[in-house]
């Protein structure tokens, strides 16, 4: 499955100099922030648990590639961004780092996350394991498990709080050293 549906997008922290392209960083799923779905699965409001990325990670992260707009983008296709460095579940989501190859569609996305035209994520995924409550009008489907094929920065994000940026190699090392990113024990 993908989502992607019309949605405001996310507000994004940018932090970049002039030494290279730099690493895509954000969030590619937040946990536990309703979206409303409304596609040939029916009608309903999603959400992602903690925890639904752990055993993912854990038995396939190095297969997870990272693509713009799913591969479907007619210039770029399914060429990858870049291989991620940090794939992490924390408090807040899955949270991402990827060093972007130095490629003439890299260059072009990176005017675009720079002037936050992009600045939210989104995932392909299959379901593993999902609880359905039916109590209210429209049903909520909680995701628990996700096996993880791919994410990147999207036109049109399906979550809204996710984000996407840019940060530079030395600004980014710089601000790795203050902000280490939380490790969820979740399984």
């Amino acid at each position: 499955l993908i989502r992607m549906v019309d949605l405001p997008t996310a507000k994004v922290e940018l932090r970049a100099t002039n030494d290279g392209l730099g690493t895509l960083t954000g969030y590619a799923a937040v946990f536990n922030s309703d979206t409303e779905i409304d596609s040939w699965e029916g009608r309903f409001v999603e959400r992602i648990a903690p925890g639904a990325f752990a055993k993912t990670l854990r038995d396939r992260g190095n297969m997870v590639k990272v693509l713009f707009n799913h591969g479907f983008d007619p210039s770029i296709g399914d060429k990858p961004l870049g291989k991620p460095s940090v794939m992490k579940e924390n408090s807040r989501g899955l949270y991402v780092e990827v060093p972007l190859d130095d490629t003439s569609y890299n260059r072009d996305l990176v005017a675009s996350l720079k002037s936050g035209a992009l600045d939210g994520m989104s995932f392909r995924f299959s379901v593993v394991r999902e609880e359905v409550d039916e109590s209210s009008d429209l049903p909520v489907r909680t995701l628990r498990e996700l096996k993880l094929y791919e994410f990147g920065p999207v036109t049109f994000p399906a979550y809204e709080a996710t984000t996407a940026g840019v940060r530079a190699r030395d600004a980014y090392q710089a601000w790795r050293q203050t902000h280490p990113v939380e490790v969820s024990t979740a399984e």
